[in-house]
């Protein structure tokens, strides 16, 4: 269709950049996916767009699309030429089908706090189908706090009686959990068995 003055396209479809939190450290990676609608039926071939950032807080370094929906076209060509945004485009021969993952950015954290990821310049093919494009927030370096999913109600002993449990806790990013204790009494020996005192 043509658009003239007075006139407005509204787009069919959106391309999401997902919601990511990540407690990687600083220089740590992680994977940004960037989802669609289904697209089953509207013959996309091809695809770009531009992702802008904050630069002082992730760095998108490259794309990829395996494992996602476009894992049958070619790999993505990507600029990175300009500090804070990367620009790709991907194309290939036989048109997408389905909805879900459309290509996963990968990303490098720089410094702890929050970046918008927003696209601009998004098209599939030459401009058909119509498609918008939606921001998505990168929370980054946070570290999530372990939960303990067992422990020790108060207790009282006897004196010289011996006394065993095991705490149980979980860390949200499966990483190690090393248990401490204070304000124990004079003479209670603590001895560290994963999780045991």
């Amino acid at each position: 269709a043509t658009v003239t003055n007075g006139m407005a396209t509204v787009p069919s479809l959106a391309v999401k950049v997902s919601d990511v939190t990540t407690a990687a450290a600083i220089g740590g990676t992680f994977v940004i996916p960037v989802t669609v609608e289904d697209i089953t039926g509207k013959g996309v071939i091809s695809f770009q767009f531009t992702a802008a950032y904050d630069a002082t807080k992730i760095n998108i370094t490259g794309a990829s699309i395996s494992g996602t929906i476009s894992s049958g076209l070619n790999a993505p060509v990507v600029n990175t030429a300009t500090a804070g945004q990367i620009r790709i485009a991907v194309a290939g021969t036989s048109p997408l089908t389905g909805a879900g993952t459309l290509i996963n950015l990968n990303a490098t954290v720089v410094a702890t706090g929050s970046s918008t990821v927003s696209l601009s310049a998004l098209q599939f093919n030459e401009g058909t189908p119509a498609v918008a494009g939606l921001s998505g927030t990168m929370t980054v370096g946070a570290n999530l706090k372990p939960s303990i999913t067992k422990k020790m109600a108060d207790t009282t002993i006897a004196e010289n009686q011996a006394l065993s449990y095991t705490y149980l806790a979980v860390d949200p990013e499966a990483g190690p959990v090393t248990f401490t204790s204070a304000g124990l009494p004079s003479g209670f020996p603590l001895q560290y068995l994963p999780g045991r005192m």
